[in-house]
């Protein structure tokens, strides 16, 4: 059945909720969809700092109509509902990928809801940490409450995946084209698969981009393997 519990605020200034509330201190106030927003506790923090807050998620929690603007209720595993809207100046999506069958399309289509010259905003948990390393080593790959072995998570992400991304990215399409594709520094100015990873690790609107760009080149190489030879 569904999972009606609501998903914890995570306080500490170190974790993902701090870093993306951190960011989004920093950012002039403006629209903010919350992709997962639970019972709207990210939401209502988002609020606080000065920000239009519109969420969607598979359950209406109690309360979470009061703490944001706006409120659409939503399987996610089917893409963002049209009653969402758009034109928002920034997307978030705070550990909510690894929870959807195909988070390639969830974010294709939070781009495609953004304001021109907005930024998405995405956290993810690491299976590269220690914690989920150690239980699959001693055999105990068990699903947790929380955490990277949270057991609603169906995706999984490491700092290698990320490496392989880049590398092949910059295989396919070169430099000079990957830094007109994605408008980033460490893709223009002296580029190297090390200074964009130490980029791409701190700037999720970066890394939402370069994922996106990444799915695309899957599907074109997918669709050249299959295309009939004239």
């Amino acid at each position: 059945g569904v999972d009606t519990s609501s998903y914890d605020l995570k306080p500490s200034a170190h974790s993902s909720h701090g870093r993306l509330l951190a960011w989004l201190s920093s950012a002039a106030p403006g629209s903010v969809l919350d992709v997962g927003c639970s019972d709207g506790a990210f939401g209502a923090q988002a609020r606080a700092l000065g920000h239009t807050v519109h969420g969607v998620d598979l359950v209406k929690h109690d309360g979470v109509g009061e703490r944001l603007d706006d409120f659409h209720e939503a399987n996610l595993n089917d893409g963002l509902p049209a009653e969402v809207g758009s034109g928002y100046q920034r997307i978030v999506a705070a550990d909510v990928v690894e929870h959807v069958v195909d988070p390639a399309n969830l974010l294709t289509q939070m781009r495609e809801r953004l304001a021109p010259g907005g930024e998405i905003l995405v956290s993810s948990p690491n299976f590269g940490h220690w914690y989920p390393r150690g239980r699959t080593a001693i055999g105990r790959f068990d699903y947790d409450t929380r955490g990277p072995l949270d057991q609603g998570h169906v995706r999984f992400f490491t700092r290698r995946s990320f490496e392989r991304m880049v590398t092949e990215l910059v295989a396919h399409y070169g430099w000079p084209e990957l830094g007109l594709q994605v408008d980033i520094r460490c893709f223009q100015q002296d580029p190297s698969v090390a200074s964009s990873l130490k980029f791409l690790r701190r700037t999720p609107w970066a890394r939402t981009k370069v994922e996106s760009l990444y799915q695309f080149m899957l599907r074109e190489q997918q669709r050249a393997r299959v295309r009939p030879t004239e």
